[in-house]
């Protein structure tokens, strides 16, 4: 039960470091990315 309490609060910590990266770009960013798509 420890092991998955202790992997719960891993996964979490990995989201809150990445979640923040993902906005990192700003709407130029992204803006860009879809024009290069395209």
């Amino acid at each position: 039960m420890a092991e998955n309490r202790e992997s719960f609060l891993l996964l979490c910590s990995i989201l809150f470091i990445i979640a923040p990266l993902a906005h990192g770009w700003g709407k130029d960013g992204h803006f860009i990315i879809c024009r290069i798509a395209q």
